[in-house]
């Protein structure tokens, strides 16, 4: 059914029984007939396709008796997202029963990433994390260190019956060297996981699945 049949549909109606615009949302959309839950319904009706709506799409019905006719598909706010595509909200709402006979995967404790380096479909990263040793920027811990050899000064000469001859003052310092041996330094850091995201807002998101 196309416009132009709808058109003479609505043209000729009986006035006697007019026909009745419904709502309703796809459960099947594999046979020759949609089956459709009107709103305000719990069951599936027979309804004749006019279109190519999808499983859980919502469609506008003309009722012409015990004929149900789907005319349209519901664009905009009230259409469900297509299956994979994700439903995000700011409102506490299931979309289980915003649009009935559809599923949903809730996405929880993720953020979204694009894919490049990353294919499609790939999971990864942590909340907290602790570097490990090899994540260390390098740096150095040796503290430099002098020492000497020290041999006390004195005086040297000679001492006869008669005379005192002195010397000079000995040298009292030698062997000074820098002392490269590593020292052990008092150890600092908790080794604690850091936080490891953005700044953030947090929305329900949830991917269709069927």
């Amino acid at each position: 059914m196309d416009a132009y049949d709808i058109a003479l549909l609505m043209a000729n109606q009986d006035p006697s029984r007019p026909l009745k615009m419904r709502y309703g949302t796809v459960a099947d959309n594999t046979g020759s007939l949609l089956q459709v839950v009107p709103d305000g319904q719990t069951e599936t009706t027979p309804v004749v396709k006019c279109c190519h709506p999808l499983k859980g799409d919502r469609v506008i019905l003309l009722v012409n008796g015990t004929e149900w006719l789907a005319i349209s598909v519901i664009g905009g706010e009230s259409a469900p997202p297509r299956v994979g595509q994700p439903f995000i909200t700011a409102a506490s709402e299931d979309p289980h029963i915003v649009w009935p006979n559809t599923r949903w995967r809730k996405l929880e404790d993720r953020f979204i990433l694009a894919s490049g380096m990353h294919s499609r479909g790939t999971t990864g990263g942590e909340a907290a994390h602790t570097l490990s040793l090899a994540e260390v920027p390098a740096h150095d811990h040796k503290p430099n260190v002098w020492d000497a050899v020290i041999a006390p000064g004195y005086w040297q000469g000679t001492i006869s019956a008669s005379t005192v001859t002195t010397g000079g003052n000995l040298e009292a310092y030698n062997n000074i060297n820098r002392n490269t041996q590593d020292y052990p330094t008092t150890s600092s850091g908790g080794s604690q996981p850091h936080n490891n995201m953005p700044p953030y807002e947090v929305f329900d998101i949830w991917i269709r699945i069927e």
